[in-house]
């Protein structure tokens, strides 16, 4: 009698066994695509080109001891937090964009020997705003523009 419950219980423990086991894998897979995913979007928010030339501004400040350095450094890392970390809400406050807006100007402007030349103004009330996914100023486009107002 137990021989005949062993053998008829065990086909059915090896295979909730088998499916125990594929779900893991199944949820493994999905957790790893995530991550893919993940990293690709990271990569594509982080502007490479903005980034490098950024580290070379801020190396050329510290090679020569200047007291900008820890700002640029500051700004810098205050973008990379932004961008990779608080840029995943649906609406981000304006205000908030606006500051990223603003150091991102300025770490541009470490570039140039004459920074005055670029002037940034806000009017308005903009506490009350949001935009819309974040719309990811820094990039391409912003480059384009202050390549286009040097020109």
């Amino acid at each position: 009698m137990l021989y005949i419950i062993f053998y008829s219980a065990f086909p059915v423990f090896i295979k909730f066994t088998l499916r125990w086991f594929e779900k893991h894998k199944a949820n493994a897979d999905k957790l790893l695509q995530e991550h893919k995913f993940e990293l690709e979007l990271l990569k594509a928010q982080i502007n490479p080109h903005f980034f490098f030339n950024t580290l070379n501004n801020i190396y050329s400040l510290v090679y020569k001891k200047s007291d900008e350095a820890p700002a640029a450094l500051i700004k810098l890392s205050d973008i990379m937090r932004y961008m990779l970390y608080e840029l995943k809400a649906e609406k981000v406050p304006l205000d908030i964009e606006l500051e990223h807006l603003q150091s991102f100007i300025e770490l541009q402007k470490l570039r140039f020997t004459d920074p005055d030349f670029i002037e940034y103004r806000i009017s308005g009330d903009t506490s009350q705003l949001k935009v819309v996914l974040g719309s990811k100023i820094q990039g391409e486009d912003l480059n384009s523009f202050i390549r286009a107002v040097i020109n």
